[in-house]
């Protein structure tokens, strides 16, 4: 991509990486290069990195952009007078890349229109009297999550002018994806037993989770990182194709109904799991 989002000013030097096509152009055909998708391995005994004399230099204009961001906000409130002080917090981001310097529509079905299509259903499905649990729900479809996490940085930054304490937090987050059969556990592994009790839930619905992908998806990964760091549970649900997202590809077309369902299936007995 072409843009850099950031919340507020920019934290420093600015490290961009380039794909391999950017780097065949600045540092033509070598005999090392390799396809990023190989292992990071030696490819024979007495392998040595090449070391090049060489510098690179680039250039690029930077244009400033400040857009208004809005979260939008839905409460359900607990049914038991002492524990409906406390919330389970619902995030799903509504913002997408829009379209590229070229024009390119960047469609963001999976990344996120699904997300907020199965958090708008769980508000349903929660709302219903039977299915009320004892501590209350807020729901946020949050803005600016592309953008350096702003709506979500916002949010947290604002909880201590309600009267709501977030006991956890389930970010939803680019599901239904046909390539992926089992939905992650973002922030699964700083929650050993929160992990354990959605291993049971998904198990009750004839699926199992995802293999561990915290070491390169949590930091920073999505509208759940911003309470992190703010000491509150969270976890999000994740079951896309990454290599998908942030492309014209990502369209209502790749998506499979079934995993949708899934997931935000998983998702809703989660949050009602949480706030009871």
């Amino acid at each position: 991509s072409s843009r850099i989002p950031f919340a507020g000013p920019a934290p420093g030097p600015l490290v961009l990486s380039a794909g391999p096509e950017i780097g065949i152009e600045l540092l033509g055909r070598q005999g090392f290069a390799r396809h990023a998708a190989t292992p990071l391995e030696a490819q024979q005994p007495g392998y040595k990195p090449v070391l090049l004399d060489l510098e690179v230099g680039a250039t690029a204009p930077l244009r400033i952009e400040r857009r208004p961001m809005a979260n939008i906000i839905g409460y359900l409130e607990g049914t038991d007078p002492t524990l409906k002080s406390e919330a389970v917090v619902v995030t799903a981001h509504y913002d997408a890349m829009g379209r590229t310097e070229d024009g390119v529509l960047l469609n963001g079905a999976s990344d996120n229109a699904a997300g907020v299509a199965a958090m708008l259903e769980i508000a349903r499905w929660l709302s219903e009297p039977r299915r009320r649990p004892a501590r209350s729900i807020l729901l946020v479809a949050t803005d600016g999550e592309e953008w350096g996490l702003a709506g979500s940085r916002a949010l947290v930054g604002r909880l201590a002018e309600v009267s709501l304490k977030p006991v956890a937090v389930v970010n939803i987050d680019s599901l239904g994806s046909r390539e992926v059969a089992d939905p992650f556990l973002i922030g699964g592994s700083n929650h050993p037993e929160t992990r354990a009790a959605v291993d049971c839930l998904a198990a009750a619905l004839g699926a199992h989770l995802g293999r561990d992908i915290d070491a390169y998806a949590f930091d920073d990964g999505s509208d759940y990182y911003p309470f992190h760091l703010a000491g509150v549970t969270s976890v999000g649900f994740f079951a896309a194709n990454y290599r998908m997202l942030h492309r014209s590809s990502d369209s209502i077309e790749s998506l499979d109904p079934a995993a949708l369902e899934l997931a935000a299936r998983l998702a809703a007995i989660t949050i009602r799991a949480l706030a009871m």
